[in-house]
């Protein structure tokens, strides 16, 4: 069974009393170097002990998929929790509601998830894989209309939910035995026949964008990456197109890294791989993006008006999805730049960043849809017709059923009242 790291170091003391001939030893040049070889031994015996379980949890999220997992020990965010608060303050947040609530619990794990000792976060890929940036949304062509390409598939929540259920249970198995080996426990995790839409873990709660957590502050916590100028988790490794799934969990487990490791190891996969090319790498500066502004140029609404600072009621994301329909102000409803024709969500700030070149092939749920979309889908003509049964049949579990047929239609007739995408 592993032991909290302190019960080894708590102990330290008593090796030293109970070191066979101490007495002897102190007499000799030899003790000081014999003490010390056995007591590093110990020591290190006790981090892999401790570093056991997060890396036989890696080795499996690896396995059914996910493109890096860390973890962070669960406690309140305090400087994320007031930049949070400076935003809602501030009337950013728009009419999304939900973001207004929960505010204890969305910035402490421990209240959200009672004895919580350990947050769990995961990279699951989404897209096309490594593609250089690019300013346009990811369907070419100037009369087209664009979808943002986190609806191309299932909807995320569910699929991930899945997988980081299949966690739980390897996490449940783990701590709960004594006797399977890590390669046994792995195994049998992966070829287990268990209901894991379904699974209720008794050590762990699972979240996909589902409850009032800040997945991409967690991802920063536990080594994953850095946040961009864009606002999203940029990994040196994983790129930018990546959902988040969170673990809460009561088993202690150690993280991955501290927030000082998290920067040194982030600063040197930067300096490896450096992506920036052009106008911006000379002036690198890692973690970060450097001197790197194209996100906030991209962004036709100047929604993202500063780094790391977005208005919500001027995303584009916000009015396709989000806003709800006959209920904005008079601002929010006016036609949008004409050279933008995104019906739902928009990608323009996460397509332009240079860090793209690094992403991951994505789950091929994520992609299901891919070729309806981005042919019939990209006509106004093949929305206008579809009927609510019809949209709920072709994509009743998708994230598009997050606006609705009425709201993507509405978006189109923006842009149609602007003469700027008829077919």
């Amino acid at each position: 069974m592993q032991l909290p790291i302190s019960v080894y170091y708590g102990n330290l003391v008593q090796i030293y009393l109970l070191y066979p001939f101490r007495d002897t030893l102190l007499l000799t040049n030899n003790f000081y170097a014999v003490f010390t070889n056995d007591l590093m031994n110990l020591i290190t015996f006790a981090l892999m002990e401790q570093e056991g379980l997060v890396g036989k949890i890696r080795k499996l999220a690896l396995q059914i998929g996910f493109a890096d997992m860390g973890c962070a020990k669960a406690q309140r965010l305090s400087f994320e929790a007031e930049r949070f608060m400076q935003a809602q303050q501030q009337g950013f947040f728009g009419q999304m509601e939900y973001l207004k609530r929960n505010f204890e619990k969305r910035t402490d794990p421990t209240l959200l998830v009672e004895g919580a000792k350990s947050v769990l976060v995961f990279l699951a890929p989404f897209g096309s894989g490594k593609i250089e940036s690019k300013p346009t949304g990811n369907i070419a062509g100037s009369s087209t209309l664009k979808i943002s390409e986190f609806a191309y598939g299932a909807d995320y929540h569910t699929v991930i939910k899945e997988r980081l259920n299949r966690v739980a249970y390897f996490i449940d198995s783990t701590v709960n035995s004594e006797h399977n080996t890590a390669a046994e426990t792995v195994a049998a995790t992966l070829n287990t026949t268990p209901n894991f839409k379904k699974y209720k873990s008794l050590t762990c709660r699972v979240f996909t964008d589902s409850a009032p957590i800040m997945e991409r502050a967690w991802a920063v916590k536990a080594g994953l990456g850095f946040i961009g100028k864009n606002n999203f988790l940029i990994s040196p490794t994983c790129g930018v197109k990546n959902f988040i799934g969170v673990i809460i969990t009561t088993v202690e487990i150690e993280p991955t890294a501290t927030e000082s490791e998290a920067i040194a190891t982030t600063t040197a996969t930067v300096a490896k791989n450096k992506p920036l090319a052009a106008k911006n790498e000379r002036n690198l500066t890692v973690p970060s993006c450097g001197n790197c502004t194209l996100c906030i140029e991209a962004c036709s609404q100047k929604a993202l008006f500063a780094p790391r600072s977005i208005d919500a009621r001027k995303c584009l994301s916000y009015k396709t999805i989000e806003e709800p329909l006959g209920d904005s102000d008079d601002k929010s409803q006016q036609p949008v730049a004409a050279t933008e024709k995104w019906i739902f969500g928009c990608d323009c700030c996460m397509n332009i960043c240079p860090w793209n070149r690094f992403n991951k092939e994505g789950w091929s749920e994520f992609r299901s849809n891919y070729q309806l979309l981005s042919t019939k889908g990209a006509t106004a003509g093949f929305w206008k017709t579809l009927t609510e049964e019809q949209f709920k049949t072709l994509f009743g579990t998708t994230p598009l059923m997050r606006a609705g047929i009425k709201k993507i239609i509405k978006n189109i007739e923006r842009y149609e009242d602007n003469n700027t995408c008829r077919d």
